[in-house]
């Protein structure tokens, strides 16, 4: 199994020796939607722009890294990325998908008149407005969103139903439930003529070549790989010790040279995390969690694009610009003996040379659950 990272609102995925992350299983086969017969899978085209390189905490940014654009309190926040100012917001959409040009394409509620659970509006960039009303786009209502692709007017939307065991509190033993296997699909809207299909796809949809060079290289817990703005890139780490590799193909999945990354300090250990324009490194003495440098690196050339002190390091941080966005868990989380915790979170953006505080904004709180205790 090749470790793939996948889009959706995840900023990134720890790879290699970090232990953990967003995998799929490479070319597997999906059921089909739910409630639905099962129809063989096809694999779409990888014409246009995909949304995974555009991903930052909580929602996605556009191609220059001006602006990231944030589900908040239900509605939709645009910020600037330099100064953290809200630029507009938006109550038309629930979701941001994906950003071309000018354009912010963007899930929204209901639409009772198409009997659909959910469609895709269009906004305006800079201010926000709407550019075309809103377009079906057909999918199970427990599904959760990933890959957002878009070629032309056609926005193809992979989503995936996960299924899990429900929560169980008590003492009484209870055999574990079946659970079935994730279910994915693909759902492709025509912006123009606003239609909606919905078929099963495949769970990963990287291209053959790549993947089978990628497999090459080693098994799954030393190799990642994703796409980028440009192309596709990888990861290599084939110890905690050892310089990693960045692997490189271009957008028609060939193979360019890779290129060897800086290695840890002797006496430190690394972990590396892969977002969709950069690899964030991080550096730790060895048998411990006392961090050394954090550094982020251009996944096109391998150039060193930002060093802070690892103790800014953080899960799904990114670069852009000269801002280093990261979610960070604020005091004041409610903590019961049981029922709901709540963690307050805010997205901050430090200065991408100093580390120091910019701006900081903030996010819906995350929830949990715990038990009560037993009687």
């Amino acid at each position: 199994m090749t470790r793939v990272s996948r889009g959706g609102m995840a900023a990134g995925v720890l790879v290699a020796v970090a232990g953990m992350g967003a995998c799929v299983k490479a070319r597997a086969a999906a059921p089909g939607p739910s409630g639905g017969p099962h129809v063989e899978p096809r694999r779409a085209a990888e014409r246009g722009i995909w949304s995974e390189w555009q991903v930052v905490p909580d929602g996605i940014a556009d191609g220059a890294g001006r602006r990231v654009f944030l589900l908040v309190g239900g509605h939709l926040e645009a910020i600037d990325v330099a100064t953290g100012v809200v630029a507009w917001t938006s109550l038309e959409a629930v979701r941001p998908l994906i950003v071309e040009g000018e354009r912010l394409l963007a899930a929204t509620g209901p639409i009772p008149a198409a009997a659909a659970a959910g469609g895709v509006v269009a906004l305006d960039v800079g201010d926000g407005h709407v550019l075309a009303a809103p377009v079906p786009m057909l999918k199970p209502a427990a599904a959760s969103i990933g890959s957002v692709r878009l070629d032309g007017d056609r926005l193809f939307v992979h989503w995936v139903v996960v299924h899990r065991a429900p929560l169980h509190c008590g003492g009484v033993y209870r055999p574990p439930p079946v659970v079935p296997p994730p279910e994915y699909g693909l759902t492709t809207v025509d912006l123009r003529f606003g239609r909606a299909d919905v078929e099963p796809a495949l769970a990963d949809e990287l291209p053959g070549d790549v993947l089978e060079r990628a497999r090459s290289m080693g098994d799954s817990s030393r190799v990642s790989v994703w796409r980028t703005e440009g192309g596709y890139a990888g990861v290599l780490v084939e110890s905690a010790e050892r310089a990693p590799r960045l692997l490189r193909w271009d957008a028609a999945g060939r193979w360019l040279d890779p290129v060897d990354l800086p290695a840890p300090p002797p006496g430190h250990t690394l972990s590396v995390m892969a977002t969709g324009r950069h690899l964030a490194m991080t550096t730790f003495a060895s048998g411990t969690r006392t961090p050394g440098r954090f550094t982020f690196h251009d996944v096109k050339d391998g150039r060193l694009a930002a060093d802070l002190p690892g103790s800014l390091a953080c899960p799904g941080a990114v670069l852009l610009g000269a801002r280093v966005l990261c979610v960070e868990a604020t005091p004041g989380a409610t903590v019961p003996k049981w029922g709901d915790i709540v963690t307050p979170r805010v997205l901050v953006a430090r200065d991408a040379t100093t580390g120091a505080v910019v701006w900081t904004h903030a996010l819906d709180p995350r929830r949990d659950y715990r038990c009560p205790p037993l009687p």
